[in-house]
């Protein structure tokens, strides 16, 4: 929904699916405009923004800031992953997404290859998109569901499109 979408629909619940919001009779969130827990909040001059206490949920894609890489080193609490990719310039950045984030995850010794033998918690690597193939990566959840970030979209929980999933990967530090 789009910024005037949602004010039409002040009072509402919506979910975020797919990284949009999406009216929905018993959705997680409220829409309104006052500021509150559990909400999409419509700031008066602004974007929406998305105010819960789940993690990682409603956030705002910001390539290299804020995007599915930034959110698996976020979930495994790892400073030397952030650090590793926060270091990395715009190109390098371009560069990972066209090597995919595939390749740097077998050079990286702190992942395991555990092929499609992955349980919740496990990285998944992802194809969004026949251009994006094997370039997102996401969090497997409890459900056949996945939590990650596409571009350009809001940080969500979804389904898994099980023939997009390419092979999963194990963390430890």
């Amino acid at each position: 929904m789009t910024q005037s979408e949602l004010r039409e629909h002040v009072g509402k619940r919506v979910n975020i699916v797919k990284g949009l919001c999406v009216l929905h009779d018993e959705g997680d969130f409220i829409i309104s405009e006052e500021f509150g827990p559990e909400r999409m909040w419509i700031q008066p001059e602004g974007k929406a923004q998305c105010i819960t206490k789940k993690p990682f949920i409603g956030r705002v894609y910001r390539l290299g800031i804020v995007d599915c890489v930034t959110l698996v080193c976020e979930y495994y609490k790892s400073d030397s992953l952030l650090k590793f990719y926060h270091k990395m310039s715009r190109q390098e950045l371009l560069e990972l997404q066209r090597a995919t984030v595939m390749a740097w995850l077998d050079s990286d010794e702190r992942f395991t290859d555990v092929g499609m033998d992955y349980v919740p918690g496990d990285c998944l690597v992802y194809a969004h998109t026949e251009r994006m193939h094997a370039n997102h990566i996401g969090i497997a959840v409890e459900g056949n569901k996945i939590l990650h970030h596409l571009p350009g979209k809001l940080s969500c929980v979804d389904a898994l499109d099980m023939p997009k999933v390419l092979k999963g990967y194990r963390y430890s530090e």
